[in-house]
């Protein structure tokens, strides 16, 4: 059968506009993916009780995610241990240069967010906290992530449901860490139990507040922002480790015993 060069110009170009489709396709798939991966979560604990296994997770978290370049953006959730009874997110509003345990760092003003001097409070000539939550992590983010330029802070009522709005877009190349210790004054095999409780609802997509708000863990809302976050990006939690007082010293500490479990998303 003869083909007229029309017919066979025509085949090419619909060939060539399949291929096209096909390339952009792929393209803005990709380009999705690609923005997805951007933006990664973690749930760190701030009970420094063999601190080696926390840098080994910042040094995980290092490689995994941010082998050629560090995050743009880190926003760092915190429960509030010394003012449990705000009702409102803290964070810092003026000054980007703070103090914890005398050593200096540099913050990122946030001043959209609610903040009084509880948290970060003038202290001589300069603005200190001594919200562990936030200050142990400052030196391994420093350590780990020496470019980043924006560190927000956020200190949450721990037990209160964090309003999120329907649709928040973070930066690029951001990462959030979520500050939170897990089981406190139990013994080993109750802590283990509710450490259980608390990974399952982690590895679960629920969205329900309940579901986080007795969780035996010092900052519900901290997990339940991470866990709402993570899940509009279609990422799920990963246990990396696992360990309390009692498995780290040998012996169970019984009231003494505080749980950490250490996480990643994907």
């Amino acid at each position: 059968m003869k083909i007229s060069s029309r017919s066979l110009v025509s085949s090419v170009v619909l060939g060539i506009s399949i291929l096209l489709l096909i390339v952009l396709f792929r393209y803005f798939n990709e380009s999705k993916s690609s923005q997805k991966s951007w933006l990664h979560f973690a749930i760190l604990p701030h009970f420094m009780l063999a601190s080696e296994k926390v840098d080994a997770f910042y040094a995980f978290l290092k490689a995994k995610r941010y082998a050629d370049t560090d995050p743009m953006t880190i926003i760092l959730l915190s429960p509030n241990h010394f003012h449990p009874s705000s009702t409102t997110p803290q964070t810092l509003c003026t000054s980007s240069e703070i103090y914890f345990r005398q050593q200096k760092y540099f913050l990122t003003p946030y001043p959209e967010i609610a903040c009084d001097k509880q948290i970060f409070f003038p202290f001589g000539n300069a603005i200190t906290t001594k919200e562990h939550g936030i200050g142990e992590h400052l030196p391994r983010i420093k350590r780990y992530f020496p470019m980043t330029k924006t560190i927000i802070p956020l200190v949450l009522p721990t037990h209160q449901r964090p309003m999120l709005p329907q649709e928040v877009v973070l930066p690029d190349h951001t990462l959030v860490i979520a500050s939170v210790d897990f089981s406190h004054y139990l013994p080993e095999a109750v802590a283990q139990a509710n450490d259980t409780v608390s990974i399952s609802t982690l590895q679960s997509w629920t969205w329900e507040w309940i579901d986080f708000r007795w969780l035996d863990v010092d900052c519900p809302a901290c997990l339940y922002v991470v866990h709402q976050l993570a899940g509009t990006h279609q990422q799920q939690a990963n246990v990396y480790w696992r360990d309390s007082s009692s498995t780290i010293l040998g012996r169970d500490m019984q009231e003494e015993n505080t749980s950490r479990v250490f996480v990643w998303y994907e």
